[in-house]
């Protein structure tokens, strides 16, 4: 499985985004990670990419929902849904956890 964070420089909520992820997958042989820096040059060449920090795994983003308010277009900050409804700039370790998990079991 391949799991890339894509993010923007200075987005507040990346570093910890990227960290949390790459945690959570160096420890398993059936998953490859890497954080892509996206900068107006490969924006154009970016597929799936909803704003900073966007997690995709095998190309798809997990979090993504069509016509979503947490969907971003460009170079900007994402922000995410947490599970009371509220708006985070990054899910949770155990939504990330859990994602992961059930991404591996397809």
């Amino acid at each position: 499985m391949n799991v890339k964070v894509l993010y923007i420089g200075g987005c507040p909520n990346s570093k910890r985004f990227i960290a949390e992820v790459s945690e959570l997958a160096r420890d398993r042989k059936d998953i490859s990670f890497e954080a892509v820096l996206v900068d107006a040059e490969n924006l154009a060449q970016m597929k799936n990419f909803h704003g900073s920090p966007t997690l995709l795994i095998d190309d798809l983003d997990p979090f993504y929902t069509a016509g979503s308010s947490n969907v971003a277009e460009g170079l900007t900050c994402r922000v995410y849904l947490d599970q009371e409804g509220k708006l985070v700039g990054s899910p949770s370790r155990a939504e990330l956890e859990l994602v992961l998990v059930e991404m591996l079991a397809k």
